[in-house]
Parts: C-alpha cells; sequence; structure tokens
C-alpha cells in the first residue's frame, strides 16, 4: 500500500478541515468584497477588460497584499477559460460570475496565502533531516526519516488539497492542479514552470532513487521492504504524462519544487556579491543581506508611477520579511529589524516604541499568517507615511 493507514487518517481530518474552513472563507470573501468601492471596480475593469465581479475579487486580494491585482485577474479569467474548453462554462451572468470569482477566490487566497506560507514553514523544518541525506553513506535511520517526513507533508497535508482542489474544479487533473498550485510556491512565471516541470519530475525520481539505492543492501527488515515498495512505487507513479499522475504522485512533486533555503537560510536573491553598485552616480548599499536589498528596492520605489508603488513595494517587503524568518525570527522580530534599519538608514528617525508596542499587541495571539500580514502592512504604512509621502531623502 502506497499510503500508510494512519496517514490516510490524518488526510481525512484535513480534508474536513479544509471543507469547514472553506465554507466560512466564502461568506468572509463576500462581506469584504462588497465593501470595495465599485467606481474603482468599474475602472479595474474597463481598464483590463475582466467582468466587474471578478474586478471587485482582485482589488480586494491586491489591497490585502495576498496577490497582485493583475496577476488575481488573470488566475481567474485562466479558470474561466478553462472551464470553458472543458465544456462547463460559467454562465455569464453578474450572479453566476461572481459566485465563480468569490469561489475560486478562495483558492487563490488559500493557495497564495495560507498553503504557501504554512509549507514554507513545513519544509523549513524538513530540510534539516534532508541535509543529513548529504553524506556519501546516510545511515538507514535517517533515509527512513526522511522518507516518513516527506510523506507526512506531501500525503498528509499537500494531498487532501489537492484532492478538494480537484473535485471542486469541474473535468480537471494533476497538470491542471500543478499550474494551479506551482506557481503560488516556486514565484515562478507559469511558462517558466511549463518548460521546468519535466526536469523537476526527473529530479524528484532521482531523490527517490538515491533513497532506494540507500536502502537495497538491507533485506531483513519488514520497515525497510514497506520503504522500498514506498519508493519505487513513487518513481514508477511520476513516470506517467502529467495529466495521468495520480494525486499522491504529484503531491510529492509539488514538495519536491519547494525551493529550501541555502545554508545561510538565505535565498539566491541574497546571496551576498561582495562588491558594492553605482547607478545615476549614487552608490547603493553593499548587498550583504535582506534588509539592504529592502532599503535599495525602497529607493527604488520613489521612481515607479505612484499607483504602482504600493503593489511593488508590499511585494519586496514580503519577500525580506519571508528571508528573515528562514534566519529563525518571528514575523515581529524580523518587522523589528526592517523598521529599526531603515529607520536608520532613510534618515528617519521616528520614535518607533508606539508603533511597535501597537504591531506588537496586534500581532499576539493571532495565527502565523495573520502575523505576517500584518508585518508586511506595518512595514509598508511606515514607509509610506515617513519615507513616500515627504520629501527625497535619498
Amino acid at each position: 500500500m502506497l499510503i500508510d493507514p494512519e496517514m490516510e487518517k490524518v488526510a481525512v481530518k484535513s480534508r474536513r478541515r479544509l471543507v469547514d474552513e472553506f465554507r466560512e472563507r466564502y461568506a468572509t470573501l463576500q462581506r469584504n468584497v462588497n465593501r470595495i468601492p465599485i467606481d474603482q471596480a468599474r475602472t479595474t475593469a474597463e481598464e483590463l477588460s475582466c467582468p466587474l465581479q471578478i474586478a471587485m475579487v482582485a482589488l480586494y486580494f491586491h489591497m490585502e497584499g495576498i496577490v497582485q491585482r493583475k496577476e488575481a485577474i488573470r488566475l481567474l479569467t485562466n479558470e474561466l477559460n478553462r472551464r470553458a474548453e472543458v465544456g462547463t462554462e460559467v454562465p455569464n451572468l453578474p450572479g453566476n460570475v461572481m459566485d465563480f470569482a468569490l469561489s475560486e477566490g478562495r483558492w487563490i487566497q488559500h493557495i497564495y496565502d495560507t498553503f504557501s506560507k504554512n509549507i514554507e514553514r513545513k519544509v523549513r523544518k524538513l530540510v534539516n533531516l534532508e541535509n543529513t541525506l548529504k553524506d556519501e553513506s546516510p545511515t538507514v535511520e535517517k533515509v527512513i526519516s526522511v522518507l516518513k517526513r516527506r510523506a507526512e507533508i506531501a500525503e498528509a497535508y499537500i494531498m487532501p488539497i489537492l484532492e478538494t482542489w480537484v473535485q471542486e474544479h469541474p473535468r480537471s487533473n494533476a497538470y491542471d492542479a500543478l499550474m494551479a498550485f506551482a506557481p503560488a510556491i516556486t514565484k515562478w512565471r507559469p511558462a517558466t514552470i511549463e518548460g521546468k516541470l519535466a526536469f523537476k519530475c526527473r529530479q524528484t525520481q532521482a531523490f527517490f532513487r538515491k533513497l532506494h539505492h540507500a536502502l537495497q543492501p538491507i533485506s531483513d527488515s519488514a520497515t525497510i521492504d514497506v520503504s522500498v515498495d514506498k519508493i519505487l512505487g513513487l518513481i514508477e507513479r511520476l513516470d506517467v504524462d502529467f495529466r495521468d499522475m495520480e494525486l499522491v504522485a504529484t503531491s510529492h512533486l509539488l514538495l519536491h519544487m519547494v525551493p529550501r533555503p541555502l545554508s545561510r537560510g538565505d535565498r539566491s536573491s541574497y546571496i551576498s556579491k561582495g562588491t558594492s553598485s553605482r547607478r545615476g552616480g549614487k552608490s547603493e548599499p553593499d548587498m550583504e543581506g535582506p534588509v539592504d536589498y529592502l532599503e535599495r528596492d525602497v529607493r527604488l520605489t520613489k521612481r515607479r508611477p505612484p499607483d504602482e508603488q504600493k503593489e511593488y513595494l508590499m511585494e519586496k517587503i514580503n519577500r525580506v520579511l519571508r528571508v528573515l524568518r528562514h534566519f529563525g525570527k518571528s514575523s515581529f522580530e524580523a518587522l523589528k529589524e526592517c523598521l529599526v534599519e531603515l529607520n536608520s538608514r532613510l534618515g528617519i528617525d521616528r520614535d518607533l516604541e508606539p508603533v511597535l508596542e501597537t504591531t506588537k499587541q496586534k500581532i499576539d495571539g493571532v495565527s502565523a499568517d495573520k502575523q505576517e500580514t500584518i508585518a508586511v502592512k506595518t512595514v509598508f504604512d511606515f514607509l509610506q507615511e515617513d519615507f513616500l509621502s515627504g520629501g527625497d531623502k535619498d
């Protein structure tokens, strides 16, 4: 049996929780979307050639920093088009389009907010185990531990979500699920993912072959025999067309696609180059850490059109806070570091005690997802009020 019975029980509970969560999320999303200024939504709908109802949902996501406005519209219209192509077209009536936008909006919110943050945290812990396999001859115990932990994430967390997604998306398959989830966890464009899927699949198979090789010499253990069978089963199930792939294999493939933090707890975008750069006659900060990049991006924000500044900067802030969390900092510690550093570097010189105290009260006792959202908004509001709206302090 490819999936452990105990893990299947956990997966069933996960599916039930997801259904309950989505029922509440639909109602909450509906209330929030109804508060979107209708004139602003009409302008967006005309500008980006989409239904008004889709523009309303996209604007809400944009304002909440979940996903950018244009990206939200792309995601919603892509699913509209997919349904039309498979013969389950959404009737072009305001009520039907709004129901679709809210239903699909739940998924966009879950994938790009809750799911992407949760999977990042889970992989951060998994990496410590995976790093033990870098030894030339990893022990059987290490191999079993890695396999078990990956199965817990892929089969008890990712797979129930994929199963629910496929059930709620008429005539969809594993490829559709991959294209829905992979951009959120990799931050790659859809075209990039399409080009890399086959390679990532081979990479996943190679990883499992490595585990199999480590277990192969041992044949007198029932536990190891089960593990070997599981590994071989996954390798086989990954060796099919993506549209025909079983969701258990798809889940393991998605898990393998999640970016792993580098040894510094950093992403490649923030690797120190060891040199400073100059642009327009101005010295930029030495790029030795995430806040250095954020300082640069804050200064560059002023050069962008006013209507693009919030979208651009919130994305950069979110990225840097995420990297700081890879260093082991809490959401509050990460935002505090950003505020303290930027307050000094940008010459703002504001008393930070009140804003930090207020933010600490907001963060205490709320979920990790909400903490991260509050942190991004706090840093942005600080910069908007004290730097972007004021004179040029470059």
